[in-house]
């Protein structure tokens, strides 16, 4: 089982001394899987994923998952096979739901885990019981879908991301791999409010998960309902592989478009919540020289004229794109000229501009209503009328996801824009990671839906802006890896550095036009109490990089690598986006931001324009090299 690393250094990687948790691993001949807070991660067959994650959990009234408190596993594993037992609890406020789990695995390409428990308590939940995870590369990959009433329907992972569910009434799916043979998932459950069970899937892609989810119940139930006190509830997820001579296939990865000439536009949030712009902020913004600043203007507050006058101050030089919410009883065209007379008051230059109605800062499923609004087109008509000499785009300031279900018409826009986060249904590192691989999902997504408009990204971060899926955004200050949080820890440390360099690879790869990332204060911040936080160093090269000719540099397996011309020579970012060393392959000089250097580099706005020194032959953990090649 691996174990975490020493407080300071997981302060240094994470924000945080608190260790990732333990990942065990378990063989059982050519299957392979790993075991990590109670949940399997990557199922594969001769290192062939088939699935990539099975997870039992209890997610409350608001979507918030509960805590899950474990015991030590029982672990007992040979050449042929692996079996692991466990018990454990998972909480809420006057109950919890105690449980029993059995995971076993063996060479005959047998699989299956199953969890059986009941609450010393009435439990209210809107999801109990298995989600079953199959990775995003899958999009375009035949499947047959098992019923619970026996039918067999052939069909497809969607290849476009679905904006509703794609599969219903599941108890198993079916599916080829190339390489290792025919794969069957089989679903049993029962459900206060379903005893058949049923399993439905969604495209996590639409939340930048690397995965489409498979979970016990339908939202098309009533939902939440009761767990009763005392009553045993048993599910079980079982996993097996025919080999059966499967010819090679194309690769399943999505197709990218021809890359970019030139990498994207690069930019920095400002946020329009909380803490006002201070002093500090406003030094961030000008000592990073970003081109763009993505400017929230919430109309519903009452210092919005305060607010516009502190981002003028800073923006001299730099393009201005307004993200707007506008009140729901709002009229559009008497706000957004209101929108546009603070900012002419303000002595703000506005380049582009997006206005959202407060009621789509939250999410609604396909089957449900939206809110009774003017019509998206009447808002963008407005903003043309108020802001003429600006660029005018539509989209969402939260996820794929309302973008995706509200899609507005392409006419007359320049730009569709929407954010991501890392942490909406996961919050385990190397989950967050894996969402950089959906970048190049959304992407081909929006060329489909939108041919031939400009996409913009952001303001993104691991953490969250505001939740559209609940009534409110829960609070994290412990600082702890939390699905949903306000804030994440990782933002504070090298493993914030190191996505971010994944981040701006991903999206100029996936066409992105415009990419802001981060916020210039709070918590989704580049600086804190104590200094400069690693990814502000990031974000000063890719100021740099803004927009300059795109240069080809495959990193080392694990990494991802960035370079680019500055017409005097070329640099390049390579980040390293695991939890274990990487070799540095790549020739050159530069600087490198890892464990070691970083508490250096708190106080030096300019460290990545010291002089290159010699490379060092590998890559720290999340440590990130800052390249002249």
């Amino acid at each position: 089982m691996s174990e975490g690393p020493a407080p300071d250094l997981a302060r240094a990687l994470y924000g945080t001394a608190e260790p990732p948790p333990p990942r065990l691993s378990l063989r059982g001949g050519p299957l392979t899987a790993e075991l990590v807070d109670g949940g399997i991660r990557r199922l594969a067959w001769n290192g062939v994923e088939l699935v990539r994650g099975i997870a039992f959990l209890i997610r409350d009234e608001a979507w918030g998952t509960l805590p899950l408190r474990l015991g030590p596993p029982n672990v007992m594993q040979d050449d042929t096979r692996f079996s692991v037992t466990l018990q454990g609890a998972i909480a809420a406020e006057g109950a919890a739901f105690q449980f029993a789990a059995r995971i076993e695995g063996d060479a005959t390409g047998h699989f299956s885990v199953t969890v059986e428990g009941r609450p010393g308590a009435d439990m209210i939940v809107n999801r109990a019981g298995f989600v079953i995870l199959h990775p995003a590369h899958f999009g375009g990959l035949p499947v047959t879908l098992i019923t619970v009433d026996g039918r067999e329907i052939d069909d497809r992972f969607p290849e476009i991301i679905s904006p509703g569910q794609p599969f219903f009434d599941l108890k198993g799916l079916r599916y080829a791999l190339p390489g290792a043979g025919t794969v069957t998932c089989l679903m049993h459950a029962r459900l206060p409010n379903d005893p058949l069970g049923r399993f439905e899937t969604e495209d996590q892609r639409n939340w930048c998960d690397a995965s489409f989810k498979t979970y016990v119940g339908s939202l098309l139930h009533p939902h939440p309902y009761r767990l009763a006190a005392g009553e045993t509830f048993a599910q079980t997820v079982s996993v097996s592989i025919v080999q059966d001579g499967v010819r090679p296939a194309p690769s399943l990865a999505p197709c990218a478009p021809t890359p970019p000439a030139r990498l994207p536009a690069f930019g920095l949030g400002v946020p329009h919540r909380g803490e006002a712009l201070d002093r500090r902020a406003a030094e961030t913004i000008r000592a990073l020289r970003l081109p763009w600043l993505l400017v929230e203007a919430d109309m519903r507050r009452d210092d919005l004229e305060a607010h516009l006058v502190a981002v003028a101050q800073v923006a001299a030089g730099r393009k201005v794109r307004l993200d707007v919410i506008v009140p729901a009883t709002a009229e559009p065209a008497q706000e957004l000229a209101a929108a546009a007379g603070a900012c002419t008051g303000a002595g703000l230059h506005v380049d582009a501009v997006l206005a959202v109605p407060a009621p789509y800062l939250k999410s609604y499923q396909p089957t449900a209503t939206w809110p009774d609004l003017p019509p998206l087109a009447d808002w963008y008509a407005a903003a043309r009328a108020a802001f003429p000499a600006a660029e005018v785009g539509g989209g969402m300031m939260t996820n794929f996801t309302e973008l995706n279900r509200m899609r507005p018409d392409p006419a007359g826009l320049a730009f569709v824009a929407h954010a991501t986060t890392a942490i909406v249904h996961d919050a385990d590192d190397v989950a967050v990671m894996e969402t950089l691989e959906t970048l190049a999902h959304i992407g081909r997504s929006v060329r489909a839906l939108w041919p031939g408009v400009l996409w913009q990204l952001g303001p993104s971060s691991i953490a969250m802006r505001s939740n559209p899926y609940g009534t409110s955004q829960p609070q994290n200050p412990q600082w702890q890896r939390m699905p949903l949080a306000d804030r994440d820890p990782r933002q504070r440390g090298l493993f914030a550095a190191a996505w971010t360099v994944g981040y701006a690879e991903a999206a100029a790869r996936s066409g992105a036009a415009l990419v802001g990332l981060h916020e210039s204060h709070g918590h989704l911040g580049l600086v804190d109490e104590d200094g400069l936080r690693p990814c502000y160093h990031v974000m000063a090269a890719l100021a740099e990089a803004s927009g300059r000719p795109l240069v080809r540099l495959d990193g080392p397996p694990g990494t991802a690598a960035l370079a680019w011309d500055t017409g005097e020579g070329r640099r390049a970012l390579v980040a390293n986006l695991g939890a274990d060393p990487v070799p540095m392959m790549i020739g050159g000089s530069g600087l490198v931001l890892n464990s070691v250097s970083a508490a250096e580099v708190r106080r030096d706005k300019g460290w990545t324009r010291r002089a290159p020194a010699a490379l060092p032959g590998h890559l720290d953990p999340f440590a990130v090299a800052f390249l002249v090649l």
